[in-house]
């Protein structure tokens, strides 16, 4: 019993006890509890052209429903108290360790430690053990209680141990490989040190994850990158013949189902519904697959929360004209007529039969004139590789595996 009390005040007291709800403040490890501050100073900073109608969206477990990751992960199931909130983005993932002695706790007593604070439950989305298992923190599409003022866009993933004095296992290295590599596939992230970060590097008065797990985040960036470069082990080979020309197979309701699910607060001019109606009119119109190119439309814009050089005002969703270094691309008047911009530019490369409404894309014939062993002769998704986009190796691989995803909804 007193090595139970003993244990529990040290959960209740070191560093895997997070920010809750954006209201405390991360201490160093082995330095004292945590200290709250005041909700209200920490409000995130929305753009301004995002409205969520005075607040955040309550979770809901089937319209937000964590995807499976494939990864055996262990659900938990927890009860949490009071009602958790919807993530508004995610743009990054933060990496913790529980920070005691006798290291290998599980999310269970972590949840029962955070509940005994006071707090809903546990903050972590995930807790990997020492064998490599990964078990279910708080869902995934929820705000979490791990980093102060980085809770509303990062996902929080806890390692058990205490990585100062000791190194992760192997098995738990092999397991956030693994669970990064989705989550920057679900994401749409990049895999460097802006979107992969250790505690310490969101939060500066502390040693998280520890030194010894800190030091190989370079490693493990580099080991997700080479995942997502190689599709990760997935086999492709099936969809080697579909081509950009033909009808849909996904259903216009689950690609809405799927940008709700993924992007809460999608950056559109327009409804998701009406965006995703536009896809599948002017594709039956020219004979392009819709949701294919819609699922290429979500690779670009990052699923609609754009962030890089086009911005949402331009209704440009596949990076017309966006050449790097600040080049904004082409701007449509419309979100239809950006859609019809996209349409024409598949066809571009998929067939030399002009469009049948007037073109739009100012690339067409850039690509017709200066790329003419393109123009017509791309026939296939996959053979948008190093052609698209550069340099884009995996271009069509990063289509399908968006479009495996749409399939689960």
């Amino acid at each position: 019993m007193k090595k139970r009390k003993i244990f529990a005040a040290l959960l209740a007291a070191l560093c895997f006890s997070p920010a809750f709800w954006e209201t405390a403040q991360a201490r160093p490890h082995g330095a004292a509890a945590h200290i709250p501050r005041q909700a209200e100073k920490d409000k995130p900073p929305f753009p301004p052209y995002v409205d969520f109608g005075g607040g955040y969206s309550v979770y809901d477990p089937v319209r937000d429903k964590t995807p499976d990751e494939g990864l055996g992960v262990v659900e938990t199931n927890f009860f949490f108290y009071g009602p958790l909130l919807v993530r508004p983005w995610t743009d990054g993932i933060v990496i913790h360790h529980v920070g005691i002695p006798d290291g290998d706790v599980s999310s269970s007593r972590i949840h029962q430690a955070h509940l005994g604070n006071g707090w809903q439950g546990i903050g972590y989305h995930y807790v990997i053990r020492q064998d490599g298992t990964i078990e279910r923190g708080r869902p995934l599409a929820t705000i979490g209680a791990h980093a102060y003022r980085a809770n509303f866009h990062t996902v929080g993933i806890n390692l058990s141990g205490n990585f100062d004095i000791e190194t992760p296992t192997g098995e738990q290295i092999d397991a956030l490989v693994n669970l990064l590599t989705f989550l920057c596939r679900h994401y749409h992230l990049t895999p460097d040190e802006r979107t992969i970060t250790g505690h310490r590097d969101v939060n500066y008065d502390t040693a998280c994850p520890g030194y010894h797990l800190y030091v190989l985040l370079p490693e493990i960036r580099q080991a997700v990158a080479e995942e997502l470069r190689n599709g990760g082990g997935d086999d492709f080979s099936a969809y080697d013949q579909v081509k950009i020309l033909g009808e849909p197979e996904l259903s216009e309701g689950q690609l809405v189902r799927y940008i709700k699910a993924t992007n809460p607060t999608p950056q559109l001019n327009c409804s998701v519904e009406e965006l995703v109606s536009y896809y599948y009119e002017e594709g039956e119109i020219e004979g392009v697959r819709p949701d294919l190119a819609l699922c290429q439309a979500i690779k670009e814009t990052g699923c609609f929360a754009f962030g890089g050089d086009v911005q949402p005002a331009q209704n440009n969703y596949c990076g017309l004209g966006a050449t790097g270094g600040g080049v904004r691309g082409q701007f449509f008047a419309t979100p239809q007529r950006g859609v019809r911009a996209h349409i024409q530019h598949l066809m571009a490369y998929a067939t030399t039969r002009l469009p049948q409404q007037p073109i739009l894309d100012e690339r067409y014939e850039v690509l017709r004139d200066k790329y003419s062993q393109y123009y017509g002769k791309v026939e296939t998704w996959l053979g948008l590789n190093g052609k698209w986009a550069l340099p884009g190796r995996h271009y069509g691989e990063d289509i399908f595996r968006i479009y495996e995803e749409v399939k689960k909804y």
